[in-house]
């Protein structure tokens, strides 16, 4: 018999005797967030946890962001990065070194480079494997990279990023409550418009009501939005295609959706949003993982 397929059998019918020693779990949990509004939304879902962001990082323009924690006894340390000449990340310098907690989130921003990480940051641990991320983006808002295992964070990311659609050269309005008082309006962002005025009109979905989602804009205030005015575009990742699903994570899917697909968001649960679009004429309704919606507002399919 095939010595794979018995060990295979072996690993069914008893836990004594292993083949292969056990994949270490990882020793790390890890979320990527890809806008300040959901980290804004992703602090306030988990608020028996304090963050720390690492030096150097409470300012600047990059708009992702690694959140870890770590068991107590955990250490983190972060390193100078780049590429070596094999194409794989090379660390240098030692620039930060602290243990956690496991009540102390850490925050780091994706850097802007060129293609290559300028930072490495690894948690390491007694009887546990040295674990290494380097998240970088290779512009403002450009596409993402991020290279290093990834451990699970239960219950997060709560909601998706979305864009304001809405054509409205006055302004899109906010409201405190569903249909309720106004509290702030969106500006139009103009073809000239400056960084600011475009991020702006990114905002961060984590619920709805009736017709209204409940949004973070503006680094992290909330209120409330009428969902004819938020939606985004149908993204492929490097592993998946666009599939459309009756419920959210009900199997192999609907339908494929095109990438570049105009979406209109009506509904949000998790990391899941429930989508309206048309296709050859046809009007269709169904679930994405909010992977697929891309709501960059510097290369959008509502322009």
């Amino acid at each position: 018999m095939n010595v794979r397929l018995t060990c295979s059998l072996a690993a069914v019918f008893t836990s004594l005797f292993m083949c292969q020693a056990p994949q270490a779990a990882p020793r790390a949990d890890v979320v990527l967030l890809t806008s300040a509004n959901a980290m804004a939304a992703f602090r306030q879902a988990n608020p028996d946890m304090s963050f720390r962001s690492l030096r150097g990082q409470e300012g600047g323009s990059s708009q992702t962001f690694l959140v870890v924690r770590a068991p107590a006894g955990s250490t983190l340390e972060v390193f100078e990065a780049g590429c070596g000449n094999d194409g794989k990340v090379a660390r240098g310098a030692l620039l930060e070194q602290f243990s956690l907690d496991g009540r102390t989130a850490v925050v780091m921003r994706g850097e802007i480079s060129e293609g290559c990480p300028t930072r490495s940051i690894c948690v390491s641990g007694e009887g546990a494997p040295k674990d290494c991320w380097e998240p970088f983006v290779s512009g403002l808002t450009g596409e993402l990279d991020l290279r290093g295992p990834f451990g699970a964070w239960p219950g997060s990311p709560a909601g998706v990023d979305l864009l304001v659609t809405d054509s409205d050269k006055n302004g899109t309005n906010v409201r405190a409550t569903p249909g309720g008082e106004i509290i702030d309006v969106i500006a139009w962002a103009w073809e000239d418009a400056s960084d600011e005025a475009r991020l702006a009109r990114k905002v961060h979905a984590v619920g709805q009501e009736g017709k209204w989602l409940r949004v973070f804009y503006g680094n992290g205030r909330a209120g409330w939005m009428h969902r004819t005015v938020l939606g985004s575009c149908a993204a492929e990742t490097e592993n998946d295609e666009v599939r459309l699903h009756a419920e959210p994570g009900d199997g192999a899917g609907l339908m494929t959706v095109p990438a570049g697909t105009k979406l209109r968001v009506t509904a949000v649960r998790g990391g899941w949003a429930r989508v309206q679009f048309k296709l050859n004429g046809r009007s269709h309704e169904g679930w994405l993982q909010g992977k697929h919606l891309f709501s960059n507002p510097y290369n959008s399919c509502w322009k």
